[in-house]
């Protein structure tokens, strides 16, 4: 952690270039050697960019997690001498109340995160800190408790930052977003599939493609998708019927037809892989294949742990 007055966006450390020597704790390091193994979605930047208090200094915290446009600060409190821990709470102190939302997680918040009045910041304290007042020893996490709403507060022991409560915090601006972006994306999402459809060869739509192309996270296409599926609405009558034809499966939509197609020489297929292969050679991505099968009307039969042992079966008709 540094305090100056300014840094360089070219300074900043992103997730995927770092050395040991960078790092000023080995609370840090490992908090990222960790979090790298996450496949969030998120981007991890260690000492982004400044935030300005109120005297006009900078304050860069350790981390910044960004994704969506919006950024997620992280300051890690760890063990130091009680004078710098002193300035670190007085610097922190002064942010919140500069930023004046630390205590508000709503999405709005998140939507001009460029702003100093909505900065969001976690801070991870190592609750075996203590801070003198008058001559008593008092507990760091009662301190913070003070001042710093909940949700944005992670105690930690022994330099081991708890992941929990962090990917929880993310998880909730990921599932705002998600919803905000399906419905402000909705018409290009349609006109794309429906451009898709139209072409009669496309038996299987490859959605992150869709993602990708117009820079809209997959999960957002895909919660387009099975509200339109789903929908009764006479004014989308006409796609909702289309995707009708369509199974939806992981991030694929597969055409009944495509499915029809295949059926008769998949009923003759006993062994899994075999059905797998069979799959994957008449267009069905692999990845999904295990996902789909079921959903046509067999059943995987597992004997014993052993991948090349499965097979498969017709599902038996309930009277």
């Amino acid at each position: 952690m540094h305090f100056q007055p300014e840094v360089t966006s070219e300074s900043r450390l992103a997730f995927n270039s770092y050395a040991p020597e960078d790092f000023d704790s080995n609370i840090e390091k490992k908090f990222m050697d960790k979090f790298v193994k996450f496949s969030n979605g998120w981007r991890l930047i260690r000492e982004p960019d400044p935030l300005i208090l109120s005297n006009g200094k900078a304050f860069i915290p350790d981390f910044v997690f960004e994704r969506y446009g919006i950024k997620v600060y992280l300051e890690i409190v760890g063990f130091w001498t009680k004078e710098y821990l002193n300035r670190k709470l007085e610097k922190i102190k002064d942010l919140v109340n500069v930023s004046s939302t630390v205590s508000s997680s709503s999405f709005m918040s998140h939507s001009s995160h460029n702003n100093s009045a909505t900065i969001d910041l976690l801070i991870a304290a190592n609750i075996e800190n203590y801070v003198s007042e008058n001559g008593d020893k008092i507990r760091i996490d009662s301190i913070f408790s003070n001042f710093i709403d909940k949700k944005h507060l992670i105690f930690f022991k022994k330099d081991e930052i708890p992941f929990g409560p962090i990917i929880e915090y993310l998880k909730g601006i990921d599932s705002k977003m998600v919803e905000h972006i399906s419905i402000n994306s909705h018409d290009t999402i349609i006109k794309e599939i429906e451009n898709i459809i139209q072409d009669k060869q496309n038996k299987v739509i490859f959605l992150d493609k869709i993602s990708a192309k117009h820079d809209i996270p997959l999960e957002s296409v895909l919660m387009t998708i099975k509200k339109l599926q789903s929908n009764n609405d006479n004014s989308e009558n006409l796609i909702t019927n289309r995707l009708k034809d369509y199974l939806l499966i992981d991030m694929y939509l597969i055409s009944n037809a495509k499915i029809n197609e295949l059926l008769p020489k998949l009923d003759k297929i006993k062994k899994l892989q075999d059905a797998i292969k069979f799959l994957t050679e008449n267009g069905i991505p692999e990845t999904c294949t295990t996902a789909l099968i079921p959903k046509i009307g067999f059943d995987i039969v597992w004997n014993g742990i052993d991948f090349n042992d499965a097979l498969i079966q017709r599902q038996l008709m309930n009277n």
